[in-house]
C-alpha cells in the first residue's frame, strides 16, 4: 500500500493474488519505483501509481523459520537479491514439517545460495555468484563505495566475508584473508543476528564485534561487546550502540546494559590545568570573610559521620527521652543530614539539590541545584558549604544562603555518560568532601 505522506490518502494497494505476497523486510524504495521479492519473482513497481515497471523470475524459499528472509538491496540502478537455494516440490514435499532449514543445534550445514543482480530500470540480470545464510539469520548483503560484500560466515571453521565485487559487473575488485589469520579464538558458530558495516568497516558477529578494516583487511577483535538476537548492533553518529542481550559467552568481560562505544581517542599532549577552563567564580566570590575568626561550635556535626576520621561520634549529651520538634518534606531521596551554624544541611540525591533548614524551626532557608547527583550531605567549615557532584565538579557555596562562591571542575574532561537513568560526568565527585588545615580533599572517577 501507499499513502500520500501529507494527508494520508491511499494512493493505491496491491493484494491481488498470492504471487504478489511479499516477503518480509524485502520491500525497498529508490528513484520513484517501488522494488519487492514475492516467493517467485522480483517485483518493480511505479511508487506513485502501484503501475508495475517489470517483474521477474526468481524463486526462492518458501517455507522458513520466522527469522528467515531474503535479502533486498536496491543501490545506484542495482537491484540485488540474495537467499539460500530454493528447494524443489518434491524436495519440499519430502520435508515432514515442509521448513527448509539445518538443525544448527546438532551441527548441520546452512545451504549454499545465490546473489543475483538485476538492472533497476528493465530487469535484466546481469551477474551473479555464490552467497551463504549466516547462522539464524539473513544473507549479509553489504554495498560499500560501489562494492558489494557477501561472504561465507556460520561456524568458527569458515572464512568469513572475503571478497568485494563490483555491483554493475559482479568482477571481484577486492580480497582479504580469512578470518582465521585475524581471530586465534572465538565461538563455535556466529551470533544469531546479520554483519553490519560502515563506510570503512565491516562489523562482524563472530564471537562479540569484530572490526574489519576496508582497505587493509585487517580485524580486531572485541569480545566484550556484542548485539542482541536477531537485530545486533546499530553504528551510526560517530557511534557503535550495542542494546542489551542475553548471551552468556564471555560472562565475566562482556559489557551488560544499553551502550554506546566511541572510537580510542587519540593522546594529545593539551592536557594542562587552565584556571579560566577549570576554576568558576560565583557571584559572592569576592564576598567572603576571613572565616579563620569563626568559633567552631564543638557540638556541631559538620561532615558525614561528624569529622575527618569519619567516626560517627560526638560527646554532645542526648536525653533518653525523645519528641519530634518538627518536621519537614522535601522531595525524593535524601542523603544523611549533617548540622552546623545553626542549620541543617542535606542533600536531595536524584534532584541534585542541597538543602539548608533552620535548625530550630525547620524552615527552608535555601536550595542550590547543581549538575549532577549530589549522593551525600556537604561538608560545612568556616562559612562554607563544600560538596561535590557526579557533574564532575566540586561547589563552594556560602552557607548562610547558598550563594555559589566557586565551582571547580574535578573531571579532566567535560565528558558525559548515561548511568541509572541520568545523564553524568565520567568522572562524578562525591557528595561529602574532607577539610583538614584550610584545605579540602575529594576525589573524582569511577571504580573500574
Amino acid at each position: 500500500m501507499a499513502l500520500e505522506a501529507g494527508t494520508g490518502a491511499k494512493l493505491w494497494e496491491k493484494a491481488d493474488s498470492v504471487t504478489d505476497e511479499l516477503m518480509s523486510l524485502t520491500l525497498a524504495v529508490a528513484e520513484g519505483r517501488v522494488f519487492f521479492q514475492n516467493p517467485d519473482e522480483v517485483v518493480c513497481l511505479d511508487a506513485r501509481t502501484g503501475g508495475e515497471h517489470w517483474r521477474v523470475s526468481r524463486p526462492v524459499v518458501k517455507k522458513r523459520w520466522g527469522w528467515s528472509t531474503p535479502t533486498l538491496v536496491v543501490y545506484e540502478g542495482i537491484v540485488l537479491s540474495a537467499d539460500r537455494a530454493a528447494r524443489s516440490q518434491s524436495q519440499e514435499g519430502a520435508d515432514s514439517d515442509n521448513v527448509e532449514w539445518y538443525p544448527s543445534s546438532q551441527g548441520g550445514e546452512a545451504p549454499r545460495g545465490e546473489l543475483i543482480a538485476f538492472s533497476a530500470q528493465t530487469g535484466q540480470e546481469l551477474w551473479r555468484c555464490d552467497c551463504r545464510e549466516t547462522y539464524n539469520a539473513p544473507v549479509d548483503v553489504l554495498v560499500i563505495g560501489g562494492l558489494v560484500w557477501t561472504g561465507d560466515l556460520v561456524r568458527a571453521q569458515d572464512p568469513g566475508i572475503t571478497a568485494a565485487r563490483d555491483v554493475i559487473t559482479g568482477q571481484i575488485k577486492k580480497k582479504r584473508s580469512p578470518d582465521q589469520d585475524f581471530f586465534t579464538f572465538g565461538m563455535g558458530h556466529h551470533r544469531c543476528y546479520r554483519n553490519k558495516a560502515t563506510d570503512k568497516y565491516l562489523l562482524l558477529g563472530r564471537s562479540g564485534v569484530e572490526f574489519v578494516d576496508l582497505d587493509s583487511g585487517e580485524a580486531i577483535a572485541h569480545h566484550f561487546i556484542r548485539g542482541t538476537c536477531q537485530y545486533g548492533i546499530f553504528p551510526g553518529n560517530g557511534l557503535l550502540y550495542t542494546p542489551p542481550h542475553s548471551c552468556a559467552c564471555f560472562i565475566e568481560a562482556k559489557l551488560n546494559g544499553f551502550n554506546a562505544l566511541a572510537p580510542k581517542r587519540q593522546k594529545t599532549e593539551d592536557r594542562i590545568q587552565k584556571t579560566e577552563e577549570w576554576l568558576q567564580r560565583g557571584p559572592s566570590y569576592d564576598e567572603i570573610e576571613n572565616g579563620k575568626s569563626q568559633i567552631e561550635n564543638p557540638n556541631d556535626w559538620p561532615t558525614y559521620r561528624h569529622d575527618i576520621a569519619r567516626s560517627g561520634y560526638t560527646r554532645q549529651k542526648i536525653p533518653a527521652n525523645l519528641k519530634n520538634i518538627w518536621q519537614t518534606h522535601l522531595a525524593g531521596r535524601l542523603s544523611s543530614p549533617v548540622a552546623a551554624e545553626g542549620m541543617i544541611f542535606v542533600a536531595s540525591i536524584d534532584s541534585h539539590t542541597v538543602h539548608a533548614l533552620d535548625a530550630d524551626s525547620g524552615r527552608q532557608l535555601w536550595s542550590y541545584t547543581a549538575g549532577g547527583r549530589v549522593d551525600s550531605p556537604p561538608t560545612i567549615y568556616q562559612g562554607l558549604a563544600l560538596f561535590g557532584s557526579a557533574d564532575g565538579w566540586f561547589y563552594c557555596l556560602r552557607s548562610c544562603d547558598g550563594e555559589l562562591v566557586w565551582r571547580f571542575r574535578a573531571a579532566p574532561e567535560d565528558r558525559r555518560i548515561v548511568s541509572y537513568g541520568q545523564l553524568e560526568s565520567v568522572w562524578p565527585v562525591h557528595g561529602s568532601v574532607l577539610v583538614l588545615g584550610d584545605v579540602v580533599y575529594f576525589a573524582a572517577g569511577r571504580s573500574s
